[in-house]
């Protein structure tokens, strides 16, 4: 077998040139619910993106996308066999009036008493791709914005109350510039 390595000198210009960087940033809200009624609307959680590593990166980023919105439920607590919901995922900067939210997002329809059985389980919320570019935006910008998940009882299933932690996640990938 035969290697052959070729070496080149590198002037200034050279090094100068850019690097592109992959990293991906996970902001996370948890929020307790306490509800009996059909409509179960948690309240509003706000993600303080001001916080998040792409801030120590916003002067280099090249690219920014949303991969994915996850939840989980912990502290779950329900007489219920079953506690079926499905919803919707809405955003809004923070201090908005409920009129401005818009949806970013499906929650299928679940048993919430079988998702908190699996806590370090995240189930995957469906982004639309609808107002992805203003979330995406918010996110670049580093604002605080808040999420509401819109729940509602499931068609057939007697939705008793109950009491549990959503633990919501947005996670970001993003390529930054760096110095050769």
């Amino acid at each position: 077998m035969l290697f052959i390595f070729s070496f080149s000198s590198c002037s200034k210009e050279d090094t100068d040139n850019l690097i592109l960087t992959e990293l991906s940033a996970v902001d996370s809200v948890s929020v307790y619910v306490k509800t009996g009624s059909e409509n179960l609307t948690p309240p509003v959680q706000v993600i303080d993106f001001g916080n998040s590593s792409i801030q120590k990166h916003k002067n280099s980023l090249e690219y920014i996308n949303l991969d994915k919105i996850t939840y989980s439920v912990s502290d779950f607590n329900s007489s219920a066999k079953k506690v079926m919901v499905r919803g919707e995922l809405y955003f809004a900067p923070a201090g908005s009036n409920i009129n401005k939210f818009l949806k970013i997002g499906t929650v299928t329809e679940t048993d919430l008493k079988q998702v908190a059985a699996y806590p370090d389980v995240a189930q995957t919320i469906q982004i639309e791709g609808l107002n992805l570019e203003t979330l995406v935006g918010y996110i670049k910008e580093g604002k605080k914005v808040s999420f509401m998940i819109y729940g509602y009882g499931v068609e057939g299933f007697e939705t008793q109350g109950f009491e549990a932690n959503f633990n919501l996640k947005v996670k970001t990938l993003f390529t930054v510039h760096g110095k050769g």
